[in-house]
């Protein structure tokens, strides 16, 4: 059941809205550092997808994303090591197994979180001296890092 402003105003008093609103406030935002140089903090609403901003001390972005496990923070640093990481990964086609692919490029969507790789597959086979067929990939990074950390 919804009220209107009015039924809300006379249902509690000025102090119980204030409370209230409080409240609601606490839930919906929370605060982070810079990841970077962790001298800023930055304001985040809870109840959108993905954020980003720049620190105007060190001009450096930190990106945010709230899923249903919680929220993760990444660095601009740490998030240009994983696209790194991801252009010099082995891949392999999705439509052959075992034919390794060759990267052509690698787009950061607006989330920051993802990417999209594109690549070149070049299957050789008896008949043809090879074959080649673009495709792409979207790629969560954070599942990545796992990864990254595992080899290196």
């Amino acid at each position: 059941m919804t009220d209107t402003i009015k039924e809300f105003e006379a249902r509690y008093p000025e102090e119980a809205r204030r409370e209230i609103a409080a409240h609601l406030l606490e839930k919906s935002l929370v605060e982070l550092m810079c990841t970077e140089c962790g001298k800023t903090a930055f304001t985040v609403d809870t109840h959108r997808s993905h954020a980003n901003f720049e620190c105007p001390v060190c001009r450096k972005r930190t990106f945010v994303r709230n899923a249903a496990g919680g929220i993760s923070v990444v660095s601009e640093s740490r998030l240009l090591k994983l696209v790194s990481y991801v252009r010099t990964r082995k891949w392999y086609c999705a439509e052959h197994d075992g034919v390794q692919a060759e990267v052509t490029g690698v787009e950061l969507a607006a989330d920051g979180f993802t990417a999209r790789l594109t690549y070149n597959c070049r299957r050789r086979s008896r008949m043809f001296k090879s074959r080649v067929h673009s495709g792409e990939r979207q790629v969560d990074l954070l599942a990545l890092e796992a990864e990254m950390g595992t080899e290196g």
